[in-house]
Parts: structure tokens; C-alpha cells; sequence
């Protein structure tokens, strides 16, 4: 056999073999990039709908608070479960209960995996708007 036409063989299995390891590894980097983008959707509308529920007296925020608590126990780190599960015994015991570990908490990981910096200030005004026009 001549050598040629053994190196062009090597060399064109050895592009195949390349496309190959290529094409899996990058459909793994789009699976792992698809799981994150799902994960940090998820859990930003967990932290919405339980900021938005807090100091509210409105019974349908309670329904979204449920599907927030859902969303976490599915989607959060075993910390943020944690969290959610007290969040929720207390807020079943107590009909009330402290959001804002489990909301800082969120927020930092979140802002962590966007790739935003930190925020060092733990506290922030959870602005109310009441509507007062009577008509």
C-alpha cells in the first residue's frame, strides 16, 4: 500500500471521529445551557411572584405564592429548598412568615449565574402602590 494513501485514510478518519466528538460535545453544551436558561426562568418568576406577594392581602397572590414554593422545591439548589420548606411551614403555621432569606437567597444565586455582580446591601423597599380612587 502506499504511504499517501494510508495518511489520507488516517487523516480522513480522524476528521470523522473529530466531527463526531464536535457534534456531541456541543449538543451536550446546548442541553446544559438549555437546562440553565429553563432553571434561571423558573426560579426569577418564583422570586416575582413571592415578592409580589408579600404584604399583600390578596388571596389569589397566595395561589401564585404556592406555585412559587412549587417551582423552587423543582428548580432550586438544596440551600434555596432548604429555605422554601421553612418559608413554608412558618407561613402554614403562622398564616404569616419571613420571605426574605429565601428571596435574598434567590437573588443572589441568580444574579450569580447572569453573570451580574453582587450586591452587598442585603435590605431593599418593597414599594407598594395602593389604588385609593373611589368612585
Amino acid at each position: 500500500m502506499d504511504l499517501s494513501l494510508i495518511i489520507s485514510a488516517v487523516a480522513v478518519i480522524c476528521t470523522i471521529c473529530g466531527w463526531f466528538v464536535i457534534h456531541i460535545m456541543t449538543q451536550r453544551r446546548d442541553f446544559i445551557n438549555k437546562k440553565k436558561e429553563i432553571r434561571i426562568s423558573y426560579l426569577i418568576d418564583a422570586f416575582r411572584r413571592i415578592e409580589d406577594a408579600s404584604q399583600r392581602r390578596d388571596n389569589d397572590k397566595l395561589l401564585q405564592l404556592e406555585s412559587a414554593i412549587a417551582d423552587i422545591q423543582l428548580f432550586g439548589t438544596k440551600k434555596q429548598v432548604e429555605l422554601s420548606r421553612k418559608f413554608a411551614a412558618e407561613f402554614a403555621n403562622n398564616r404569616s412568615a419571613d420571605a426574605m432569606p429565601l428571596l435574598y437567597n434567590l437573588r443572589d444565586d441568580l444574579r450569580k449565574e447572569l453573570n451580574l455582580e453582587a450586591l452587598t446591601n442585603t435590605q431593599w423597599i418593597c414599594l407598594r402602590i395602593i389604588n385609593r380612587n373611589r368612585k
